[in-house]
C-alpha cells in the first residue's frame, strides 16, 4: 500500500425522495517510510476521516442530520466497536481520536470495490471514466434508498483473541516473607535500645 486516504460526501434527499450525492472533501497521504501494517494504515485512514468530518461540520452552513463512516477494513470496525479491550499504544491513540468524534454505531462496512477512498491509495488514471465518476459523485449505493445499502457482516463485533494489537495481560503472584530486621523494629519504640540490641 503506497498511501491512504479518505473522502467526504454530502448526500441530500428532498421531500419527494430524490437523492443527490457529491464529493465535498478528500485527503490522501503517502504511507510512512517505516514499514507499517495494513490494518494500522487503515486505522490511520479512519482518523483522517474523522478529521475531515470535523472540518465539514465546522465549515458547512447547512445542518447535518446524520454522519456515517464507511470503511472496507473489518479489523478497523472491530477495534472501534470493542471498547473494553486494551490495545497497543499506536492503536489506542488513534481509537481515542475516533471515539472523541464518532460513536461505534456510525461505522459501517463497505466492500472494497464500492469504496471510492481506495482511489486515494491506489491512484487513478485519467482514462478510467467510471472510476472518476465514482470518486466525484460517490458510490452508487449512496444514490439509492437505505434498504439497498451494503449488508453488514455479522462478525464485526468480535475481535480475534490472537490479534497482535491487543495488549496481553500478565498476572504476577508474590509472597511476602517476614524480614527479621522488620520484626526487631516493631519490638522497640526507642531508637537507642534498638541500636544496642542490633549491636549485641
Amino acid at each position: 500500500m503506497e498511501g491512504y486516504g479518505a473522502a467526504t460526501y454530502l448526500r441530500l434527499e428532498n421531500v419527494l425522495g430524490l437523492i443527490h450525492c457529491a464529493l465535498l472533501l478528500g485527503k490522501s497521504r503517502v504511507a510512512p517510510l517505516k514499514i507499517v501494517t495494513i490494518p494500522r494504515l487503515e486505522l490511520t485512514a479512519a482518523t483522517v476521516a474523522v478529521n475531515l468530518h470535523k472540518v465539514v461540520v465546522r465549515e458547512l452552513d447547512i445542518p447535518i442530520n446524520e454522519t456515517i463512516f464507511w470503511t472496507d477494513s473489518r479489523i478497523v470496525i472491530q477495534c472501534i466497536r470493542n471498547e473494553a479491550r486494551r490495545f497497543q499504544t499506536f492503536v489506542a491513540n488513534r481509537l481515542a481520536l475516533i471515539h472523541d468524534v464518532s460513536c461505534s454505531k456510525q461505522w459501517k462496512y463497505v466492500p472494497s470495490e464500492l469504496n471510492p477512498a481506495n482511489h486515494a491509495s491506489r491512484g487513478l488514471k485519467a482514462t478510467d471514466i467510471d472510476q472518476i465518476d465514482k470518486w466525484l459523485n460517490g458510490p452508487s449505493f449512496l444514490w439509492r434508498n437505505r434498504c439497498d445499502w451494503p449488508a453488514q457482516p455479522e462478525d464485526l463485533l468480535t475481535l480475534p483473541a490472537d490479534d497482535k494489537e491487543i495488549k496481553t495481560s500478565y498476572h504476577v503472584n508474590s509472597s511476602i516473607h517476614e524480614n527479621p530486621i522488620y520484626s526487631l523494629v516493631l519490638r522497640f519504640s526507642n531508637w537507642y535500645r534498638l541500636q544496642i540490641t542490633v549491636a549485641w
